[in-house]
């Protein structure tokens, strides 16, 4: 039976990845004023320079308890 921090750390990674895939599709739909370019550009480095580099880390780097 997984744990309950498991599944959350699970339930966290999923909805981070979810996101900030919804992010990056609706940048391709939404037009962004000229103003406000910076500042989600910002954001988007932020969602995936952090949150999903550090998922990615955390499942597939060198926090895997098999090695």
């Amino acid at each position: 039976m997984k744990s309950p921090f498991k599944k959350f750390t699970h339930l966290l990674a999923m909805s981070v990845f979810l996101f900030s895939a919804l992010v990056v599709l609706l940048l391709f739909f939404v037009e962004i004023p000229v103003g406000n370019q910076r500042i989600v550009d910002m954001v988007l480095g932020v969602i995936v320079g952090s949150g999903l580099v550090s998922i990615i880390n955390y499942f597939f780097g060198s926090s895997d308890p098999r090695e």
